[in-house]
């Protein structure tokens, strides 16, 4: 989490302050925690954030979640893709340790739905990038394929049935202005 949701911040907080020194690092999750935790960071931005003795969490966003698809995918033309559909299909997931690999695992499970995972990355722009390549479709939050989609690289599409999003939380050290 970081690379799409801050641009638009980090252009604002640099123009209105532009002696602030931001420093940005793309660590795992709980890397994340600890380096707020320890003070080595002033915030953190994960998404599903969990409550941790030592931070605060401070709701930031939720990410609308989107099945994403190659253009010439056979449900590219679906106005809406059901999640028994993605089930079946070859899936591109994030690392197992990933808070969104574990929101996402949890949206099917609770539908009693088990994912047919083809491939395990570490990031969003991996993902997006296998996805392109028709190794199989993923689900990403929207504001992370937005570039693609207006290039006409991927599609990305509604769940039928209804919108499922992804927390962004803001974490704090407990006690720290």
């Amino acid at each position: 989490v970081g690379l799409h949701e801050l641009s638009n911040v980090q252009r604002e907080l640099l123009r209105s302050h532009p002696k602030v020194n931001l420093r940005l690092n793309y660590r795992r999750s709980d890397q994340v925690y600890d380096d707020v935790i320890l003070g080595a960071a002033d915030l953190g931005l994960v998404a599903y954030p969990q409550q941790r003795a030592g931070v605060d969490i401070i709701p930031f966003r939720e990410d609308k979640l989107a099945v994403v698809l190659p253009p010439n995918h056979a449900l590219a033309s679906k106005a809406k893709i059901s999640l028994s559909a993605v089930a079946g299909l070859p899936f591109i997931s994030f690392d197992r340790e990933a808070p969104s690999r574990k929101g996402i695992d949890k949206l099917f499970r609770d539908k009693g739905l088990e994912l047919n995972i083809a491939m395990e990355l570490d990031n969003v722009e991996t993902i997006k990038r296998a996805v392109e390549l028709g190794l199989g479709i993923s689900v990403l939050p929207q504001p992370t394929v937005y570039q693609e989609v207006t290039q006409g690289t991927v599609v990305a599409k509604p769940f039928a049935e209804g919108t499922f999003t992804r927390p962004i939380g803001i974490l704090v050290r407990k006690g720290k202005y």
